[in-house]
């Protein structure tokens, strides 16, 4: 029973085991592989023939062209958010350590009194 219990917890997914690494490096690829083909995919058809064959009459390059700007606008969305909240958050830690330094708690662990009673 104690050997179930164990190879259950160990089958979580932890930071350092290889299959969290690996799903990393996947995501980190493609977000990699979406970021350069999108771009590409957009520069090489923008001046294309339109053909009205496409949904609703439309031209199926347009639409995949819509389709690329709309990903590449969220993940240019996704980036800012990022930049913004690393960026603040050294601020953030140092204004912490200047507001709370002055302050000092006393205790009596800090002031090292025995409590022997």
């Amino acid at each position: 029973m104690y050997r179930a219990a164990k190879t259950i917890r160990s089958n979580k997914l932890s930071a350092k085991s290889p299959a969290f690494k690996i799903l990393a490096l996947a995501l980190c690829l493609a977000y990699i592989f979406v970021s350069l083909t999108g771009p590409a995919y957009i520069l090489l058809h923008l001046d294309h023939e339109h053909d009205h064959h496409g949904p609703d009459g439309r031209c199926s390059v347009c639409v995949q062209i819509a389709a690329a700007g709309n990903i590449l606008k969220l993940f240019s969305a996704a980036e800012i958010v990022a930049v913004v909240a690393i960026g603040t958050l050294p601020g953030l830690i140092l204004l912490r350590r200047i507001v709370f330094s002055p302050i000092v708690f006393y205790t009596p662990v800090t002031l090292k009194v025995k409590l022997n009673n």
